[in-house]
């Protein structure tokens, strides 16, 4: 299966629980609707405990946030994202409709729910999610190439180059584009074309072990096995060279997981050697800055702090959760100017879809 089907918006680095929140499965909702803050809370926190592995509360407390303000889609979208990394897809499903039908223009809302649809092989009703998309923002390379993918899936080969093509025309580098163009020229037997599309993934992203995989199964059929040989070769070392980054990767979530439960646990000790570790295996990942920042501020270290959560913010993440997160650590730090700012990306990446138009 190929990478990057869908818009990458999982999770790296996400907010750290507020103090003030309380543990939002401890009772029921107070009586009598909460003002909004209370809610934007509560989403943080949910965040925070899912990314500290505490999937029960933090499921818990974005459906508490989401009975205090049941017309937010984006509380709606937040809760959707935990039940389907905690694989209830059902609810997640259920979650994702409810965020599309509060804000029709929630680009990000359609795009997961077409990613369930999907994956359950419903796939008509993903092709209407991804057309209902359309209607409503417009079309865009990500879309058509979104609705490609699912037109191929679906043996409707034609109509998927099309949109295939079109996305092309917009992103000629999208190597995920070309990939799915290579195999649905591979689905109609139609190697030299696959192979062609194939060779421009490669260009476009010279690492892409799936497309050299292909690309050597291809040649390997039009009977050029010397060129079929080296493309899995070249496979064999891209994809040992993924598994070391796959390992690699696995360890940050391991050091940002355990940083952030230490942070809230008052061990800042531990939580600094683990963010020193991970700043060694990857200096430019922003939530680095964020939780250096997070523990200067438990040291009363307010303008240090905030230099360091500022060099996160430079680093521009692009997963609304790390924008949350970077919000609620401004907030702690007396910035609301910042925090505010930081909430309005994480709403505009959220509406743009991670690219739809």
């Amino acid at each position: 299966m190929h990478r990057c089907c869908w818009s990458p918006l999982l999770a790296c680095g996400l907010a750290v629980a507020l103090a003030a929140c309380g543990d939002p499965t401890s009772g029921p909702s107070p009586a009598g609707p909460a003002p909004p803050g209370a809610a934007a809370d509560l989403v943080a926190d949910g965040l925070a405990r899912m990314r500290r592995g505490d999937a029960e509360g933090a499921i818990a407390a974005l459906r508490e946030a989401r009975a205090r303000r049941p017309a937010d889609g984006a509380i709606a979208f937040y809760l959707g994202r935990l039940l389907h990394a905690d694989t209830k897809l059902g609810e997640a499903e259920e979650a994702y409709r409810a965020a599309v039908a509060a804000d029709p223009t929630l680009a990000e809302g359609w795009l997961r729910l077409s990613e369930i649809l999907v994956e359950q092989g419903r796939l008509e009703e993903a092709l209407a999610s991804l057309e209902s998309l359309g209607r409503i923002r417009g079309g865009g390379p990500n879309l058509d190439y979104q609705v490609g993918f699912v037109l191929s899936k679906m043996g409707r080969h034609e109509q998927a180059e099309g949109h295939l093509r079109t996305s092309l025309q917009q992103e000629p580098r999208n190597p995920n584009a070309w990939y799915v163009l290579g195999l649905n020229a591979q689905r109609q037997g139609e190697d030299e074309q696959a192979a062609g599309a194939f060779r421009s993934a490669l260009e476009a992203d010279p690492a892409y072990a799936d497309a050299w995989f292909n690309l050597g199964n291809a040649l390997a059929r039009l009977g050029r096995p010397e060129e079929a040989r080296q493309a899995l070769e070249r496979f064999a070392a891209v994809n040992e060279a993924r598994e070391r980054d796959a390992a690699r990767q696995a360890r940050l979530v391991a050091l940002q997981r355990g940083a952030e439960m230490d942070l809230e646990r008052g061990r800042p000790e531990s939580a600094a050697s683990q963010v020193e570790e991970a700043a060694t295996l990857d200096a430019g990942a922003p939530w680095v800055h964020r939780l250096r920042g997070e523990l200067l501020l438990q040291a009363a270290r307010r303008d240090e702090a905030l230099d360091s959560l500022r060099r996160a913010a430079a680093l521009n993440p692009d997963a609304p959760e790390e924008q949350l997160a970077l919000a609620a650590a401004f907030s702690k730090a007396g910035d609301e100017e910042a925090a505010r700012r930081h909430r309005q990306v994480a709403q505009s990446l959220l509406a743009g879809g991670g690219g739809a138009q």
